[in-house]
Formats: C-alpha cells, sequence, structure tokens
C-alpha cells in the first residue's frame, strides 16, 4: 500500500471542502490570483504550497489548517 504524502492529503481536503462549500475551482482560483490548472494541481498533490497560503485557504473555505492537513482517509468528517 502506498503511504500518501501530505501534499496528496492536502489536496484532497481542499478539494473537499471546496466542493462542500459549492466553489467552483474558478471562483476559488480567483480569491488567490490562481488558474484553474493551479487549483488543480494544489488538489492533486502537485503543488507546493506555502503555510500562509494555507491558512489563508483555511480561512476561506472556514475550517482550520488541521482540517486541511488531518488524513481523513476512513474517518468520518464531522
Amino acid at each position: 500500500e502506498k503511504k500518501r504524502s501530505i501534499l496528496e492529503i492536502v489536496g484532497e481536503n481542499i478539494k473537499y471542502y471546496r466542493e462542500e462549500a459549492g466553489i467552483s475551482k474558478a471562483k476559488f482560483g480567483s480569491f488567490f490570483g490562481s488558474s484553474s490548472n493551479r487549483i488543480t494541481m494544489m488538489e492533486n498533490g502537485k503543488a507546493n504550497l506555502q503555510l500562509i497560503t494555507l491558512s489563508k485557504i483555511a480561512t476561506y473555505l472556514g475550517v482550520t489548517v488541521i482540517d486541511l492537513v488531518e488524513d481523513w482517509e476512513g474517518i468520518e468528517r464531522s
């Protein structure tokens, strides 16, 4: 079993919370001055994120940084 990287976990969580909030990639990207392609890279774990960016994303999505870095695989989200 391949262990997922922190970037993959964070990307999955960003996508999950973005979709839960009903925010399109275009709207999400425009808030951060990023293209939809950059958002796709981020959500696929292919983009390295600075901590300040992660904090801004968490605030925008109404979650904590911990929510974004937590490995939720097999865990019920509340």
